[in-house]
C-alpha cells in the first residue's frame, strides 16, 4: 500500500462520522492530495501540511458536527457593522431537523443577499433595497415573482413603471394590465394600447396585427395623448424602440450587466461564508 493510501486509512480509523460522510470525506481528501501532486507537489510536503492523521480527523469531525448542528451560515465584510459593505445569511440545509424551522437572521447591507435581505442592492426571497431582486421584492427598482417600485417587474407587478405578466402601475406593459398608460395583450386605462383594451382612449389592434400597424396604433395613441407628457412620452417611446430596436438590446445587455456584476459579488464572497456558532469558517 502506497504512503498516500496508509495516510487515508489512519485519517479514517479516526473519523467518527457516519458511513456516507466518511466516504465522502475520505473522497474529498484524496481528490485534494491528487490536485496537488497533480501541480507537481513532493507527496511527503503534501502530507505535512495536512498535518497528523488523527489532527486532521478531528477537524473533520469537528467541522461535519458542526455543520450539521448550526441553523445557518453567514458571512459579514465588516463582523462589527451593522449595515456592512457585504452581508449573506444562508440557512443550514444540511441541517435537516431545524433547517425548516430555524430561524435566519435578517441579511442587512450594500449588498444584502439571504431568505430576508434588507440593503441597498437586496437579493432573497423577501427583499427590500433601492435594487431589489426577489420572490416577493420592493424597492426604487424592483423585480421578482411580485414587485413592488417605482421600477417593478416581474409576473405581478405594482409600480409607477410597471412591466409583467399582470402589472397595475401608472405606465404598463406586459400581458394584462392596468394604469394611466397601457401597451401589451389585455389592457384597460385612460390611454390604453392593446389587443384587447378598455380605455377612455382605448384602440384594439386585434389578433396578431403586423408591424406596421403596430407602428400606426402607436402613432394615434402619441396624438391622442399629445396633451398630457406622461403618456405622450411613454408612447413615443415605445414607438422609438420599435423603429430603433438597437435602443432596447442596449438596455437589456445594461440590465444583464448590472445583474451579472451583482451576483459577481455574491459569488466572491460565497466561499468566506461561516459558520454562525462560534463564528468558525466553513467553506462549502
Amino acid at each position: 500500500m502506497s504512503e498516500k493510501y496508509r495516510y487515508l486509512e489512519e485519517v479514517e480509523r479516526y473519523l467518527a462520522l457516519a458511513p456516507d460522510k466518511c466516504v465522502e470525506v475520505m473522497n474529498d481528501l484524496l481528490v485534494r492530495i491528487e490536485d496537488e501532486e497533480s501541480e507537481g507537489v513532493e507527496l511527503a510536503l503534501i502530507l505535512a501540511k495536512m498535518g497528523s492523521p488523527e489532527a486532521l480527523a478531528q477537524e473533520m469531525n469537528e467541522t461535519y458536527f458542526a455543520t450539521t448542528q448550526v441553523d445557518y451560515f453567514e458571512y459579514k465584510s465588516n463582523r462589527d457593522s451593522d449595515f456592512p459593505l457585504v452581508h449573506i445569511v444562508l440557512k443550514n440545509r444540511s441541517n435537516r431537523k431545524n433547517s425548516s424551522t430555524a430561524k435566519a437572521p435578517v441579511a442587512r447591507g450594500v449588498f444584502a443577499f439571504g431568505h430576508f435581505s434588507q440593503g441597498i442592492v437586496s437579493v432573497g426571497l423577501v427583499s427590500q433595497g433601492v435594487i431589489s431582486l426577489g420572490l416577493v421584492s420592493a424597492g426604487l427598482i424592483s423585480v421578482g415573482g411580485f414587485s413592488l417600485g417605482i421600477f417593478a417587474a416581474g409576473l405581478l407587478a405594482l409600480g409607477g413603471v410597471s412591466i409583467g405578466t399582470l402589472a397595475v402601475g401608472v405606465l404598463t406593459l406586459g400581458n394584462i394590465l392596468w394604469g394611466y398608460a397601457t401597451f401589451g395583450n389585455v389592457v384597460g386605462g385612460r390611454f390604453a394600447l392593446g389587443n384587447i383594451s378598455s380605455g377612455k382612449f382605448g384602440i384594439s389592434m386585434g389578433n396578431s396585427p403586423t408591424m406596421r400597424e403596430v407602428k400606426n396604433y402607436l402613432n394615434q395613441m402619441v396624438i391622442q395623448s399629445q396633451n398630457n407628457v406622461i403618456a405622450n412620452s411613454f408612447f413615443k417611446g415605445i414607438r422609438n424602440m420599435i423603429e430603433q430596436p438597437f435602443v432596447f438590446v442596449l438596455i437589456m445587455m445594461l440590465f444583464t450587466f448590472a445583474t451579472l456584476a451583482i451576483f459577481y459579488v455574491y459569488y466572491i464572497n460565497y466561499n468566506k461564508i461561516y459558520s454562525a456558532k462560534g463564528g468558525k469558517r466553513w467553506r462549502f
